[in-house]
């Protein structure tokens, strides 16, 4: 199954994620405006005849592309929590527990 379409949703969904960072919407909103964005644009390519979505009927079409924009949302999470490089959260810190806890 080419799941080059799907991917380049996902890619799509990226790029719409950071150039939202630019723009004045709180974080927090972006990884519910990416999938949105995401579903657009599987409806997109499957009204413009994208080959693997066009098969797919468009509640199919509307499911893969929010589901390639939530899968951009965690691949740049991942990397960023695992690469120490996310400031915004605490996440990439580890939890200290106190040595008098510890047996």
């Amino acid at each position: 199954m080419p799941i080059i379409e799907i991917a380049s949703i996902a890619i799509m969904c990226y790029i719409i994620g950071q150039l939202l960072k630019a723009t004045p919407i709180a974080t927090k909103w972006i990884p519910v405006l990416v999938p949105i964005a995401g579903a657009i644009l599987g409806g997109v390519g499957m009204a413009i005849g994208v080959p693997l979505l066009v098969e797919m009927h468009l509640y199919d079409a509307l499911a893969a592309g929010a589901m390639s924009g939530i899968m951009s949302c965690g691949i740049f999470s991942a990397y960023k929590n695992v690469s120490g490089d996310y400031d915004e959260n605490n996440f990439s810190k580890k939890l200290q527990i106190p040595k008098e806890y510890v047996r």
